[in-house]
């Protein structure tokens, strides 16, 4: 339950915690033993600056790590486990995703990198990633009001903040963390045409700097609907439900929903390829499902037969895709010949071919090759 009103589902969950605007909640969990209550303070969800960033009024939090690799790059540069990224390649306060896009494009290429510790910028030697990865787990650093970066075209841009700036006022009330910052900001479009908004700059001596800004009807619509979700610290996990049928029939019923299940969820797998939402590197092939089909036997025969079904409802979905030598390949050429009237003459069906087998064929050298570094490497 949230503040007393039961919830049936995790969505239900997520929801009480944006209807809150910010305030404390009371958590109810319940189980074998009774039940416990626990106050807990939402985290703010930001808005979505684009696809792929999130930030309050073009501020971004900075990124913390949470935890360097044994023996990884970032280890050997001497980062640290709760220091603050200031730099990674040419990018000052990179978000979370831009240091997975600035690994992942490095190549070869040595990156430098400065972390915050201490309240102090500290540059460490250079970096080499090693598979797109630098060895660093991530998170947002939400504890303390610290600016990351403040985006271009802001509302704050104007005033040059440094990265590493702390924002310690919002019309005189007291800011410590990002969750206060929303909700100072979220009370102050409401109260008042102005925001005064007081920063201790990351600059030497640190001294106090005020930021004025007028408060537009675009800008408070953006600060208003700023959402809320709960905390990533609450240590939510994903609960098993054993799935059984009854009978044979249902069985059959019960089959044929989640054959429909995997289907969508394959589509949709292969829309995001297609949008680069999901990377080629985490398809697998022959070698990984092997992998994978060893760990789902040594669970027992019923997660392994499901494993089964799961792997044969995906092969159905890519032999029906219209690509060259799988079935779908030979449907549109069945499809061109009804229209047209005439087959497609074999000259094109053979260059067809043949660009399909070389497609598929560097395809499957390329997720084979995912597949042994992964099981070699990690």
């Amino acid at each position: 339950s949230v503040d007393g009103q039961p919830v049936a589902d995790y969505g239900a969950f997520v929801r009480a915690f944006h209807d809150a605007n910010g305030r404390d909640v009371a958590v109810g969990f319940t189980g074998p033993d009774g039940g416990v209550t626990a106050t807990v303070t939402p985290a703010p969800a930001f808005l979505s600056a684009s696809s792929d960033a999130v930030d309050l009024l073009g501020l971004t939090p900075p990124t913390r790590i949470d935890g360097v690799g044994e023996d990884s790059p970032a280890g050997a540069a001497g980062v640290e486990a709760g220091d603050l990224l200031a730099r990674l390649g040419d990018t000052a306060w990179p978000t979370v995703e831009e240091v997975f896009r600035i690994a992942g494009t490095a190549g070869r290429s040595p990156l430098a990198i400065e972390v915050f510790r201490n309240n102090r910028t500290l540059p460490l030697d250079d970096v080499s990633t090693r598979r797109d990865r630098v060895g660093i787990a991530l998170s947002r650093d939400l504890d303390v009001a610290r600016l990351g970066q403040v985006r271009l075209g802001s509302p704050l841009a104007a005033a040059s903040l440094p990265g590493g700036s702390v924002v310690e006022s919002v019309n005189e009330t007291p800011v410590t963390d990002w969750a206060g910052l929303q909700r100072a900001l979220q009370q102050a479009v409401r109260d008042a045409d102005r925001l005064q908004i007081g920063v201790r700059l990351n600059v030497a001596d640190r001294p106090r700097e005020t930021v004025d800004v007028p408060v537009s009807a675009a800008l408070r619509d953006r600060v208003e609907t700023a959402g809320w979700q709960p905390p990533a610290g609450l240590g939510l996990g994903l609960m098993q439900v054993e799935l059984k049928a009854n009978g044979p029939v249902h069985a059959v019923g019960l089959g044929l929903q989640k054959s429909k299940q995997f289907v969508q969820q394959t589509y949709l797998t292969l829309l995001r390829l297609f949008q680069g939402s999901v990377k080629v590197n985490n398809l697998r092939g022959p070698v990984g499902i092997v992998d994978q089909g060893s760990k789902f036997a040594r669970e027992g025969w019923a997660y392994y037969l499901f494993f089964l079904g799961l792997i044969s409802v995906n092969l159905a979905v890519l032999n029906f895709l219209p690509l060259p030598i799988v079935d779908g390949g030979h449907m549109v050429f069945l499809i061109y010949e009804k229209i047209v009237g005439k087959p497609a003459s074999p000259g094109v069906q053979t260059a067809v071919a043949l660009i399909g087998l070389v497609g598929m064929a560097a395809l499957f050298l390329y997720i084979t090759y995912n597949d042994i570094a992964r099981l070699i490497f990690g």
